[in-house]
């Protein structure tokens, strides 16, 4: 009976943590075992951590307005690992790219990959997706499309990283437009 009683109870801390996750600013999970989402605020690291995240790779300068605590010291409170890697919002790199790539391959950790609102997350998350994990290029739009229409220079930047991977982000039905609307 007591066994039961605390399955029971981590079930049910379990499932808060997971629905206080997906209230994190754009959350998307991954089929492949990770998720991209904006800013956490301090308390959120802690809820991450419960819901049974591993590491968080932070994607932009930690100088920002929206940075709502330490990122860094958060992460590490709540016992998560923390990787920063500086990505310009208006200039992403493909070293940028490749540095994350490389992250996200030297461990099965589940993984929160985060920027402010999930622009740069989601955009990284689609080539990652798509480059090693073989997901159609619109299966993995679907998941940028729930957060962003990408602009023209983001939209430059992952069609060349998928050029150098030699994939292609074309696909039928896929709508790349940049002026912000959608179908």
């Amino acid at each position: 009976m007591r066994v039961y009683l605390f399955a029971v109870v981590l079930l049910t801390a379990t499932s808060g943590a997971q629905a206080a996750v997906q209230d994190l600013p754009n959350f998307v999970a991954y089929p492949e075992g990770f998720a991209s989402a904006g800013q956490p605020n301090a308390a959120q690291y802690v809820e991450i951590a419960e819901a049974g995240y591993d590491r968080v790779i932070y994607l932009a300068y930690n100088d920002s307005p929206q940075i709502k605590g330490s990122n860094d010291r958060d992460a590490h409170a709540a016992g998560l690992d923390y990787i920063h890697v500086a990505v310009r919002f208006d200039e992403p790199r493909y070293t940028d790219f490749a540095a994350f790539a490389a992250l996200m391959q030297m461990s099965d950790q589940h993984t929160l990959v985060h920027c402010q609102v999930n622009y740069r997350a989601s955009a990284f998350s689609f080539l990652y997706r798509v480059i090693y994990e073989d997901v159609a290029v619109a299966d993995a739009k679907q998941a940028v499309d729930a957060v962003w229409q990408p602009n023209e220079t983001w939209q430059a930047f992952m069609r060349a990283t998928l050029e150098k991977h030699g994939k292609s982000m074309d696909c039928a039905g896929c709508d790349w437009r940049s002026d912000g609307t959608k179908d």
